[in-house]
């Protein structure tokens, strides 16, 4: 997944961080989604929940439900965008 852009919103509220954007999203090393728009939360710096949306002006949604996973590790990476 790419960003299109950077992240339009960082809301950090008590033990969850989320960021709101669109993004390019490719299954395989193909491009299957184009400007989706997706929300990623952090909670408790351990649990990540990453719902995406229907492209804008589609209504049909590959994504219904959330995607969750399990921070391990976080890594700091500088002038990456």
């Amino acid at each position: 997944m790419a960003f299109k852009e950077k992240p339009a919103l960082v809301k950090l509220s008590g033990n969850a961080t989320q960021f709101k954007g669109n993004a390019d999203i490719n299954i395989n090393g193909k491009p299957t989604i184009t400007n989706a728009p997706i929300v990623f939360y952090l909670l408790n710096g351990k649990l990540v929940n990453l719902t995406i949306g229907p492209p804008s002006g589609k209504t049909y949604n590959p994504f219904p439900l959330p995607l969750f996973g399990i921070v391990t590790q976080v890594d700091k990476i500088e002038n990456e965008v």
